[in-house]
Formats: structure tokens, C-alpha cells, sequence
């Protein structure tokens, strides 16, 4: 005999501080690996997080995410999903016995890998919804809330190479040789960097 039962924790209105997910806007360039961090805010014990991200365009792959000096580290089950072609990522934790205590801090750190190719741009870091996952917190009493969500950002820029200066060839001027020099006066708005 198997019984198998399927739990739905009972929705509430968030009660003092409002409970927040935030994403972190990151700076990099085509060709580089970066991290996108993702943090919560949370002021009451939680028994479940569920946290499910999407991002658009072809610039980014997608390599892990890890839970490994966050928040969540400790927690019962820790599932991680990667879908590269639909470019989600779902990771949350569940825990069996003592919460998530409150507080605010580090739940993930997303790995990207920049295609070498890629162009300038922002690429948005947002939440979705579908069938089976959605933004959501659970409590210690089973009550799920919906936190706020603050969307983050990977913001692809054109690297930014120091100056290529070519050797001039080592030219000697021999005793009766003339020597031709050019000087040119920069002009400025400033008169005081001339």
C-alpha cells in the first residue's frame, strides 16, 4: 500500500518587511566569465525557496550554479536546473528541519560564460512563470508568500584595449647629417594643459 499525497501550502500576504529577491548587475566583456549573484531578503523562517530565472539572446552560456558559502548551502534539498535552450535557471532549497532563519545575504552565484563573439549589450536577468515553477517563498508554518523581485543584468561591453604603439626603427645621425624635427602645439580648452 502506497499513499501518496501532494502538498499546496496555503498563499498569505507578507507581513512586515516585504521579502525580496534581488539579481546583481555585472560589467564584463565578449570572451569572459562572470558571475551573477542572487540574494534574498527574507524576516521570517523559511522552509522552502523556489527561485526561477530566464535570460534572452545569444550572448551567454550558461555554465553552474552553485550554492556552495550562501545562505542555502545547509538546506535539505538544493535542486538546480539548467535548460540552455529555453536559457532558464531554476534553483531553490527545502528544508526538513530548522528554516532558513531570516535575514538577507548570498542564496546563489550564476556562472556565465561570454561568447567571444558577442556584441555590446545589457542582457536582462529576470524571473518567469509556467506551469510548475513561479517566485515563491514558503514558510515555516506552510504558508506561501510572493516575494518582490528586483531583476538583474549582465552588461556586455566593447573591451577597452590599451594604445598599440609600433618601434621606431634605432636611427643614428652621423656628424654633418641634418635633423628635421616637427613640433605641433596642442590646443586645449584648458590653457593650463598645454
Amino acid at each position: 500500500f502506497l499513499l501518496i499525497f501532494f502538498y499546496t501550502p496555503s498563499k498569505a500576504q507578507d507581513i512586515g518587511a516585504i521579502d525580496t529577491v534581488r539579481v546583481s548587475k555585472v560589467s564584463t566583456s565578449a570572451g569572459s566569465k562572470v558571475i551573477v549573484r542572487v540574494t534574498l531578503f527574507n524576516d521570517e523562517p523559511l522552509a522552502a525557496v523556489l527561485i526561477p530565472l530566464k535570460f534572452s539572446g545569444n550572448a551567454l552560456i550558461p555554465d553552474s550554479v552553485s550554492l556552495a558559502g550562501t545562505r542555502i548551502e545547509n538546506a535539505s534539498l538544493k535542486p538546480i536546473s539548467i535548460d540552455t535552450l529555453n536559457q532558464r535557471i531554476v534553483f531553490g532549497a527545502v528544508y526538513f528541519g530548522a528554516p532558513l532563519a531570516a535575514g538577507d545575504g548570498v542564496i546563489g552565484k550564476l556562472f556565465f560564460t561570454v561568447k567571444g563573439d558577442a556584441f555590446p549589450q545589457a542582457v536582462p536577468i529576470d524571473t518567469f512563470v509556467s506551469e510548475v515553477n513561479y517566485l515563491s517563498l514558503v514558510d515555516a508554518a506552510a504558508v506561501e508568500i510572493l516575494p518582490a523581485f528586483k531583476a538583474g543584468e549582465i552588461n556586455i561591453t566593447a573591451v577597452n584595449l590599451p594604445a598599440k604603439f609600433e618601434l621606431l626603427a634605432n636611427k643614428t645621425i652621423a656628424e654633418g647629417e641634418s635633423l628635421k624635427i616637427e613640433v605641433a602645439k596642442l590646443t586645449s580648452q584648458e590653457p593650463e594643459e598645454i
